[in-house]
């Protein structure tokens, strides 16, 4: 049977779901490392402290940084504070959920408690500074076991995030421009219509 009968992904089909087929097929390391370019990201994988011990050559075509850079951090010692910059970031960042102090310090407490726990968890979104700089990132993963029960870590995959997030940004600021106009559109009419009253009274 061929690689793409053993392993079908629907455009739909989440991140999550995509390493449980990914594992179930048991392919090798060429023909899994194919597989995370098809998905356009890469594959990682987490000990029992959280630390990363693994990930797929393909990260360094994603995002720049070799596997071997990752080893031994946690996801939360190679996160980046971020603060938003330049003229329009300072006025509509904290109007998003990525640059909301606030809610990404909440988003990060949910995410530490979901792997306390070994749940599996989706679409986390977190900024990452690496070598080449600070890029976002976007990772589901799901919790491993070894025979006896005990757990041993996760195991999940991750794209490049960057550009949905400045998108969001861009969506957002259009949205603040939208109401400032409306609002200022709202502001001449009622004058004009207070003009026009005044003159009719008169």
């Amino acid at each position: 049977m061929s690689i793409s009968a053993q392993v079908k992904i629907s455009d739909e089909m989440s991140t999550s779901k995509q390493v449980k087929v990914a594992r179930s097929a048991q392919l090798p390391a060429e023909s899994l490392e194919r597989y995370a370019l098809a998905t356009g990201g890469w594959f990682w994988e987490t000990d029992a402290q959280h630390r990363f011990v693994y990930m797929s050559a393909s990260v360094e075509r994603c995002v720049g940084v070799a596997p071997q850079w990752h080893y031994g951090k946690t996801r939360e010692q190679i996160a980046a504070e971020v603060k938003p910059t330049g003229p329009d970031v300072l006025d509509y960042g904290s109007r998003t959920r990525f640059d909301d102090p606030k809610l990404r310090a909440l988003e990060w407490e949910k995410h530490k408690q979901a792997i306390q726990r070994h749940e599996p968890f989706a679409d986390f979104i977190y900024p990452r500074r690496g070598p080449s700089g600070v890029q976002w990132l976007k990772t589901s993963g799901s919790p491993i076991f070894h025979k006896n029960g005990r757990f041993a870590g996760y195991q999940g995959v991750a794209i490049d995030a960057t550009a949905f997030v400045e998108s969001e940004r861009r969506r957002v600021r259009a949205e603040m421009l939208l109401e400032e106009r409306s609002e200022e559109h709202t502001s001449e009419l009622q004058s004009q219509f207070r003009i026009s009253y005044a003159v009719f009274c008169l």
